[in-house]
């Protein structure tokens, strides 16, 4: 993955235009997709069906969404690569607000919500890194001098400290607090990934990019790992654990990860390596499953009984590159040219 970055970021530089500096107002039509049959599959000790009914989709598009988070004021915020613009859509109709990056010569994957109210994007031109604080009015503040990183901004979490963890795809740490402080850890090996831990613990967890291992970062900066096998995305329950597609590249399982790096496999039948989508109030994980040429496929795993699934075909046009729970409660997902959101139970 890490080296594909010079072609993307040269294909993404190319289609570069001219880009006003105001934010534009649009609505993005809505159509009806069809209704999704599910097939069940059970499977574990005394399984039994989710009675969870299928998801109504509705497809919106064109969007060139291609990262997805949830902020604290009601609204979806996204990045959008290929237009180098990020922005905000509300949920309720789908009125999208976008601006350009500050610089346009930047492209941008990473952003975070924060605890203080605004969000936080970074962009690269793969060797420098903007970080900027985003108020939701999308009025910008550069919140740091432009300094070198390896790859570019990969991805990016607001800690429990409020501090914004940044992985370039180094071996480096990059933490910056809300007033632009900013600090580093170094790791054992090159970093894949990055995110928080639950309340209880309030640790860090960093997946290693070739050794397929996930650290522990506690408060106090120790660390410890454990060896689960190629690791795609992190995602974090209600209850606390951690959920990962992880092992083998070809036959990975479901992993469950508590907050002090305990292991429980759950053999789920070729889960792919992201993205993932937690629905907190029902204790359901959905993800996108399967290997090419299967790879419509969604499964919705019940992470309370952990005995059942619901399986629906993935309404996608091309491979999906996010997937989150939306404010509204409903799943939000992303294949770079169209959201699509299920109403869900």
């Amino acid at each position: 993955m890490r080296q594909l970055r010079p072609l993307v970021l040269s294909v993404v530089l190319a289609l570069v235009g001219a880009c006003a500096s105001h934010p534009v107002v649009s609505s993005i039509p809505t159509t009806s997709a069809t209704s999704l049959e599910p097939s069940v599959i059970a499977f574990g000790k005394s399984a039994s069906p989710d009675a969870s009914a299928t998801p109504t989709w509705t497809l919106h598009g064109p969007a060139f969404v291609t990262k997805m988070v949830d902020g604290h004021d009601g609204n979806v915020w996204y990045m959008d690569t290929y237009e180098h613009a990020y922005g905000r859509i509300t949920p309720s109709n789908f009125n999208v607000l976008t601006s350009p990056y500050p610089d346009p010569t930047q492209i941008g994957t990473a952003i975070a919500p924060n605890p203080d109210g605004n969000i936080y994007i970074a962009t690269s031109n793969g060797s420098t890194c903007h970080i900027y604080k985003v108020h939701p009015d999308l009025t910008v503040v550069d919140l740091i001098a432009p300094y070198a990183c390896t790859y570019g901004a990969d991805t990016m979490v607001s800690g429990y400290d409020q501090r914004l963890w940044l992985d370039d795809g180094s071996a480096t740490i990059t933490r910056i607090t809300t007033v632009g402080v900013i600090s580093t850890l170094t790791m054992p090996e090159q970093v894949d990934g990055i995110m928080r831990g639950n309340t209880t613990g309030r640790a860090m967890f960093i997946v290693g990019y070739y050794s397929g291992t996930l650290y522990r970062i506690a408060p106090d900066d120790s660390i410890t790992s454990v060896v689960v096998g190629r690791i795609g995305p992190l995602a974090t329950a209600s209850d606390g654990y951690i959920w990962a597609a992880a092992g083998t590249i070809l036959n990975p399982d479901l992993v469950r990860i508590d907050d002090n790096l305990g292991v429980k496999v759950i053999a789920l039948g070729r889960p792919r390596n992201g993205p993932f989508a937690i629905l907190p109030h029902k204790g359901t994980l959905i993800m996108p499953c399967g290997l090419y040429p299967d790879q419509q496929t969604i499964f919705r795993f019940n992470t309370t009984k952990e005995v059942s699934l619901h399986v629906w075909t993935d309404p996608a046009q091309e491979y999906l590159v996010d997937a989150i729970i939306a404010p509204d409660h409903n799943l939000w997902m992303t294949d770079s040219r169209y959201v699509y959101v299920g109403t869900l139970n």
